[in-house]
């Protein structure tokens, strides 16, 4: 679910219940674009290196926000996201430089963070 300022949702939740990250106050003027996205039928392509899989989500100017799957023992090459990168483990454990996320962690590396993944077991 993707809600730039001024607009609202109302989350419809089953019975086993969720988890909402939100990210308040994040949005460019004038991305705008509200939408919603079922993952569990859009298709995963492959990424830069064998072993990463990419769901594209949202793209506007220099932001992009995709579902990323690391397999385990993939190795990815030294790289900067000049705007910073965040990461959500949403399952398995991720392995980088400078730790070990599990489920549930939240990563944010700063703007020009210089960053090398490295998994060691599957990770999304």
């Amino acid at each position: 679910m993707r809600n730039p300022i001024g607009t609202a949702h109302t989350p419809k939740i089953g019975p086993e219940g969720a988890t909402i990250f939100v990210k308040l106050q994040q949005f460019k003027a004038k991305d705008q674009l509200q939408f919603s996205i079922d993952t569990h039928s859009q298709p995963w392509y492959q990424g830069l290196v064998e072993g990463l899989t990419v769901m594209p989500l949202h793209e506007f100017e220099a932001e992009h926000v995709a579902l990323v799957k690391w397999a385990p023992n993939t190795q990815f090459n030294a790289h900067q996201h000049w705007g910073g990168e965040e990461i959500l483990v949403l399952e398995g454990t991720f392995y980088d430089e400078h730790g070990v996320y599990p489920k549930g962690t939240w990563i944010r590396s700063l703007m020009e963070a210089n960053i090398r993944h490295t998994q060691k077991k599957t990770a999304r």
